[in-house]
């Protein structure tokens, strides 16, 4: 499909208006330092919605199952992204999962991803904990009124400086324990996790005054040629 002169000019003129009205250059998303951050690559394919998956058992397509167990999410409950989830609690204790990629030492990087928590039982309380290059940070979220059509998925952000060439992402749960002392089955729920490099605040000013630059100019030659 070949864009037109008219097209160019009108998109370019958007991208100009919204830098112009918001005073951000919204530079694209890095790609995504995680495989399999949405858990789509192992298809659930039985009658409960759901697989259990354990240390023992793998399963879990580019990330290891560290401790206990999970529960890869299908039709069970709605996904934040495309059409599967975790519940980091699965049949007997709190699982961890992980995750090893390529870092460079001395960057700073934003883990980005989505939490809920299964509905299912009278402890609304999920927790779970993030954790690379030595920092961790605790997340809770309250399935109070949720429901497996309506999980109420809501965005967590953690960042981290690599100190080394590779570093791993860890997310345990860290759900209480039942009453009697059991671990319960019913867990923090994630999904969509997505790690970029955060770039440095020159980056960011470069990017602007370059665009600012270029908008400033385009207004320029249209009002002389108004």
């Amino acid at each position: 499909m070949t864009i037109t002169k008219t097209v160019k000019s009108a998109l370019f003129a958007l991208a100009c208006t919204v830098y112009l009205t918001t005073g951000v250059a919204n530079a694209a998303v890095g790609p995504n330092l995680i495989s399999n951050g949405s858990f789509e690559s192992n298809v659930v394919n039985n009658l409960h919605g759901y697989s259990t998956l354990g240390s023992t058992t793998g399963g879990l397509q580019n990330w290891t199952i560290n401790s206990g167990n999970i529960d890869l999410i299908g039709t069970f409950w709605n996904a934040q992204d495309g059409k599967q989830s975790l519940d980091l609690n699965g049949s007997a204790a709190n699982g961890v999962i992980s995750q090893a990629f390529a870092t460079t030492v001395g960057q700073e990087y934003e883990v980005t991803f989505w939490m809920a928590g299964n509905p299912g039982d009278s402890n609304k309380l999920k927790s779970l904990m993030v954790s690379a290059a030595g920092v961790s940070e605790s997340f809770q979220f309250n399935a109070t009124g949720k429901t497996n059509s309506n999980m109420g998925w809501t965005q967590e952000a953690f960042t981290f400086v690599a100190s080394d060439s590779h570093s791993t992402l860890t997310f345990a749960s860290t759900q209480s324990l039942n009453p009697n002392g059991s671990a319960s089955t019913f867990g923090p729920a994630l999904d969509n996790v997505f790690v970029t490099a955060v770039p440095e605040p020159e980056t960011y000013a470069m990017l602007l005054v370059g665009l600012g630059l270029v908008c400033a100019a385009v207004k320029r030659r249209k009002a002389k040629q108004a």
